[in-house]
C-alpha cells in the first residue's frame, strides 16, 4: 500500500516540476525564496538587536514600539502600497492580507 502512495507522489512531483518548476514563472518564484529568506533573516536580527538594546527579557517588558516592530517585520505581509509605505515585510506568500490589528482581531 505504501509503495502505491510513493509512486503516486513521484508522478505528481514530476508533473509539478514539469508544469511549474521548469517554467519561467516557477523559476521566478524560486528566486523570490532567497530574497524573502534574506529579508526575514535581516528583520529577525533587527528585532533581536532592539530587544537586546532595550534589555527585554520577558513579555512584561514589551513596549508598544517593540510589539509594532515584531508585527511589522516578522510576519509576511501582502504587497500593497500601505504595507510598502509602512515598512512591512513584503513576502511572496503573505500571511497578512490587510491591517495586522484588524486581521488579528478577526481570529
Amino acid at each position: 500500500m505504501l509503495i502505491q502512495h510513493i509512486d503516486e507522489f513521484r508522478k505528481l512531483f514530476r508533473e509539478f516540476k514539469d508544469t511549474f518548476v521548469d517554467t519561467p514563472q516557477g523559476q521566478e518564484h524560486i528566486g523570490f525564496y532567497e530574497r524573502d529568506r534574506q529579508q526575514g533573516t535581516a528583520n529577525f536580527r533587527a528585532v533581536e538587536a532592539a530587544f537586546q538594546q532595550q534589555d527585554i527579557n520577558s513579555h512584561a517588558q514589551m513596549t508598544d514600539e517593540l510589539t509594532e516592530l515584531v508585527l511589522r517585520t516578522l510576519l509576511p505581509h501582502s504587497d500593497t502600497s500601505t504595507h510598502r509605505d509602512g515598512g512591512y515585510w513584503i513576502h511572496r506568500a503573505p500571511a497578512i492580507q490587510g491591517d495586522i490589528k484588524d486581521w488579528y482581531g478577526a481570529k
